[in-house]
């Protein structure tokens, strides 16, 4: 979890499945009450700042994010994933993700 620029990296997991499935696909780090609460103050106080953001901002800041998880494509893929090729399950494609990104200042404006 990421909470106020920093990645929760310590403390008891549980178990992520595919629903498609029922195998294990990873593990997540099991956060208290408190730490949600304070991830919530943390976004809450970034807000005002984001909202000052342009649409246009906001979309050259998803490209870049769109650039970097196809970049990572495959590892990402391989953290684990929440689709089964056997079933014809796939993730959404880089041009759906793009496009999505791309389109962001026209939905918002």
């Amino acid at each position: 979890m990421y909470i106020n620029g920093q990645w929760l990296e310590e403390g008891p997991t549980f178990a992520v499945y595919n629903p498609a499935t029922g195998a294990s696909i990873g593990s997540v780090i099991d956060v208290s009450n408190e730490q949600v609460f304070e991830a919530i103050a943390a976004a809450e106080a970034a807000f005002p700042a984001w909202s000052k953001t342009t649409a246009y901002e906001r979309s050259a800041i998803l490209t870049r994010c769109h650039a970097l998880m196809m970049d990572r494509q495959r590892v990402l893929d391989g953290a684990g994933r929440a689709y089964d090729h056997r079933a014809g399950q796939t993730p959404k494609s880089g041009h759906e993700r793009s496009e999505i990104c791309g389109r962001f200042p026209t939905v918002v404006c």
